[in-house]
């Protein structure tokens, strides 16, 4: 059972905060879902891929810069394929382990330990527990939940990008 519930919205704020300040990318985090059984919360977060394109130094596969630049009058168009949400953003940019060591599971992994790190740093009366009955001890023990991220909402600025893309050239 989750406890501690009541600063939630609050928390959420301080990590969104913490996280966008670590990852210039990043923010906005939503409550997915909750899962008393296993002391999860889901979590997704908002990633401006413009942002993270700049950040990196990336740009996307060579056929969806053929397709941004087709459909430039049609930004709304464009908008709307770029902002669904996504579990893997490799499938639009380069193969190579470099980028999946920076997107993939490895950063999903980074951006859970460090939100975990960020609970650590925050008042106990704030921090959301999970109730956990040990059957040796045969006592309840309060651990810190775990954030786990489910999703990015992708915000993309297909201008924006075309802009980047003669800076990179």
């Amino acid at each position: 059972m989750i406890t501690n519930l009541d600063n939630i919205d609050k928390v959420i704020k301080i990590l969104s905060k913490s996280l966008s300040k670590r990852y210039p990318y990043l923010g906005n985090i939503q409550v997915d879902k909750i899962e008393e059984d296993v002391g999860t919360m889901r979590i997704d977060i908002d990633l401006d891929l413009n942002k993270f394109l700049e950040y990196y130094k990336l740009r996307l596969r060579h056929h969806l810069d053929d397709l941004i630049t087709r459909y430039t009058d049609d930004i709304e168009y464009l908008g709307d394929l770029f902002s669904r949400k996504l579990y893997y953003l490799n499938t639009w940019l380069p193969d190579d382990e470099e980028l999946n060591d920076r997107f993939g599971y490895k950063k999903n992994d980074e951006i859970g330990s460090y939100i975990y790190e960020m609970m650590d740093m925050l008042p106990s009366q704030l921090v959301p527990t999970y109730k956990y009955h040990s059957i040796l001890s045969d006592t309840m023990l309060d651990y810190p939940i775990n954030f786990r991220v489910m999703n990015y909402n992708v915000k993309f600025d297909p201008e924006r990008y075309l802009d980047y893309l003669k800076k990179l050239d």
